[in-house]
């Protein structure tokens, strides 16, 4: 497992989770919410039901581990930042997700919006 210095931690709570092409995927909304992914690329497939059901769904490009945090925190009282971020690790470690720095995505839509401002 990967550990993370104070500052590096801070960081990724702003990084932006994303499950990778090659993954396919669907939702069974049975008794429980139910995710079946398929890694097309290794064959192994996986099963993920209540909070990691949820959030395998919420990595989905656009929102930030801190913001899937807030969400399962909230649908999911019971389950701790450490338990979301442990877990989202483990699909990195996996390969089933890429993280996206959402940071320098910041950095570059400021600079750009920068740049078009002085034309």
């Amino acid at each position: 497992m990967l550990k993370w210095r104070r500052k590096d931690r801070l960081s990724l709570l702003e990084d932006i989770p994303k499950i990778k092409g090659r993954v396919v995927w669907r939702s069974i909304e049975e008794d429980k919410p139910t995710v079946i992914a398929l890694d097309m690329e290794s064959g192994f497939l996986y099963t993920f039901q209540d909070a990691s059901a949820r959030i395998w769904q919420l990595c989905d490009g656009e929102r930030t581990i801190s913001q899937i945090i807030n969400v399962i925190q909230q649908e999911f009282p019971r389950i701790s930042q450490k338990d979301v971020i442990k877990f989202i690790n483990e699909l990195k470690e996996d390969g089933l997700i890429e993280l996206h720095d959402n940071m320098r995505r910041q950095k570059k839509i400021l600079a750009s919006s920068f740049k078009i401002n002085l034309l």
